[in-house]
């Protein structure tokens, strides 16, 4: 049995069609009328997408995951240097005190960076996971800001390739559309300057 089967279509067109046993599958069909015993009919044939679905599928999975190993190694160079610096913090903070050589106002600018360092990397976290949410409706946003979020995601995996960004800062301006979208259509951009820049010298 096929869905949406169209009868007045001779372009090849996509539709689904379900099983006896009740499982759909997507195939390419095409018709054509003809005449047959003096009877109109419609001669169609089908190609099955199954396959080639999954192939897709396989495809975009392996692209989310690449994807997703970018995120992450840009995670690790936004995450180095903030940790290096607590881990520094608190080792000098155990060092004046096995010394005796602290007092309460030093111990407190400390934990305050700490505290700061720590609410960095919470925000850093927050700015990678709202990458990855779809916009459900348009809203304006600055299109410099945007870009300048999109630098701040690629900026420890420009470094690890010895890349340089070199940002010309222009008048800003404020469009009305999927912020995130606009967001991940950059980074692409980005990437793929990336992969092209890193093999030459």
């Amino acid at each position: 049995m096929a869905k949406n089967i169209k009868t007045d279509q001779e372009d090849a067109y996509e539709i689904i069609v379900q099983k006896k046993d009740g499982e759909e599958f997507h195939v390419l069909a095409k018709g054509k009328d003809a005449i047959l015993d003096s009877k109109r009919v419609r001669i169609s044939s089908v190609i099955d997408l199954t396959e080639l679905k999954q192939k897709d599928k396989l495809l975009s999975q392996q692209s989310k995951m690449a994807a997703m190993g970018e995120m992450i190694e840009n995670i690790a160079h936004q995450w180095r240097q903030p940790l290096s610096l607590v881990s520094s913090i608190a080792t000098g903070i155990i060092v004046k005190k096995e010394l005796g050589v602290t007092d309460f106002d030093d111990e407190k600018k400390d934990l305050e960076k700490i505290n700061n360092t720590a609410q960095h990397l919470s925000q850093t976290i927050e700015d990678f996971r709202n990458f990855f949410k779809t916009d459900k409706e348009k809203k304006e946003f600055s299109v410099l800001k945007s870009i300048e979020k999109n630098l701040m995601l690629i900026e420890g995996i420009l470094k690890s390739n010895n890349i340089q960004m070199i940002f010309e800062q222009k008048d800003d301006c404020k469009i009305k559309s999927y912020e995130n979208e606009f967001t991940q259509a950059l980074l692409n951009i980005f990437y793929n300057s990336k992969d092209a820049l890193k093999d030459k010298t």
